[in-house]
């Protein structure tokens, strides 16, 4: 299972909130946003600054018909796409931070 100092959740705009920013840190393994394609989008550069080198996000909650245009941003952000599905009109993109 899951320990106390294993999970973190924090409520607020972080891309509006410098403190927040900060207060979450970095060098995470692994980041999860299950967001609209245009909120991904707008984070794409912050999710490739708090990723650890080699980790892992999973942007999910995209909606099939927006999947390149968040791929593309991704990869614009630094991201490499390791795997894209789709299911009914939704997609999942996992990307890796390789550098």
């Amino acid at each position: 299972g899951l320990g106390e100092n294993q999970v973190r959740v924090y409520d607020g705009d972080v891309l509006e909130s410098r403190e927040l920013y900060e207060k979450i840190g970095g060098d995470f393994d692994v980041i999860c946003a299950n967001i609209v394609a245009g909120i991904i989008i707008m984070m794409s550069d912050m999710f490739f600054e708090k990723l650890t080198v080699g980790g892992t996000l999973i942007a999910s909650g995209i909606i099939s018909e927006r999947e390149d245009e968040v791929r593309l941003a991704l990869e614009k952000s630094g991201f490499s796409i390791e795997k894209t599905a789709s299911s009914d009109d939704w997609s999942v993109i996992v990307a890796k931070k390789v550098k």
